[in-house]
């Protein structure tokens, strides 16, 4: 049992270091929050704290289910992070090259479109976000306002930096718990001090 403790321990402590180190390196990736790229590696920093914060803190009644709650919310901040990625980003068109993932607003939805750009929209019915980013010069600010540029750049980040966040918390936690059930096996109780003295 303390064996298996202690190799609890090390892996919480692993997946955690997976946890911190993922933000940094999306930075050299595509999916990075196409607006905040460079947070990515302040994110890998927060989430290292994260991971302390849950190591340092006192232990909750059921430690392995807290750290589930954590890890479940974590997975469901990069789940929706990775759906909102999908709809409010757009990627630079294959023959044109490799370029960085650009910000948009609330893909077609219209109350984020520009006027221009939604009577463009309504004279080629079918068009995707990117064809329409393409038409509009491939520059976001010629088809959607720019206050739903800022608020769906903002969400992102938001998800990317507490899902990472809440993702090395929950091992955090699990790597606390481990340490401290692996101490009190590794203690020897009154029956063995017993034996001890008498033998």
């Amino acid at each position: 049992m303390p064996q298996l403790m202690d190799g609890l321990k090390w892996a919480a402590g692993a997946m955690a270091l997976v946890g911190a180190a993922l933000p940094g390196l999306s930075f050299f990736s595509e999916y990075a929050p196409p607006l905040f790229s460079y947070m990515a590696f302040l994110t890998s920093g927060l989430a290292l704290f994260s991971f302390a914060a849950g190591f340092a803190r006192r232990l909750p009644r059921q430690p392995p289910r807290a750290a589930a709650r954590y890890a479940l919310i974590a997975i469901l901040c990069v789940g929706f992070y990775w759906v909102g990625f999908l709809f409010t980003s757009v990627s630079w068109p294959t023959e044109r090259g490799v370029g960085p993932r650009t910000q948009i607003g609330f893909g077609l939805l219209s109350f984020s479109l520009t006027d221009a750009a939604k009577k463009y929209v309504s004279d080629n019915p079918g068009l995707t976000a990117e064809e329409l980013w393409i038409a509009g010069h491939m520059n976001a600010a010629n088809i959607w306002h720019s206050w739903s540029i800022l608020i769906t750049g903002v969400m992102l980040l938001l998800l990317f930096v507490l899902g990472f966040m809440f993702w090395t918390y929950a091992f955090g936690l699990l790597a606390k718990w481990a340490v401290s059930q692996s101490s009190a096996l590794n203690k020897p109780t009154a029956h063995d001090s017993g034996n001890q003295l008498t033998g």
